[in-house]
């Protein structure tokens, strides 16, 4: 299996909500990862029902978990992302095999 690996652009920390006890939840980082982050196009921002100059999409090697409602925080710039619902698609061209996923910028 090949990676991408030269085309990531930045390193990014995934949190996911967790139970803490009860009915008590929390943010907990669950990994750090090498990505690579874009804008997407006006037209599929439309098609992924997102917000205008806010959706992303990201790439990342596929043994990452990533899972949707998930927080990505960039570490160059601490913008914070939500993964949408429905986002995540796991690819295989040829012999690369790569998910992506579209996001959100919360802030």
């Amino acid at each position: 299996m090949a990676t991408f690996t030269h085309l990531f652009n930045k390193k990014v920390f995934i949190s996911r909500k967790v139970v803490v006890s009860g009915y008590k939840s929390a943010m907990s980082t669950v990994t750090g990862a090498f990505v690579h982050l874009q804008r997407l196009s006006d037209e599929k921002t439309q098609i992924a029902d997102g917000v205008f100059g806010k959706t992303f999409i990201i790439y990342l090697d596929p043994n990452v978990s990533l899972y949707e409602g998930d927080k990505i925080r960039d570490n160059d710039t601490s913008e914070i992302y939500l993964v949408k619902k429905g986002g995540i698609t796991q690819w295989s061209f040829g012999s690369i095999d790569y998910q992506q996923a579209i996001i959100e910028k919360t802030t």
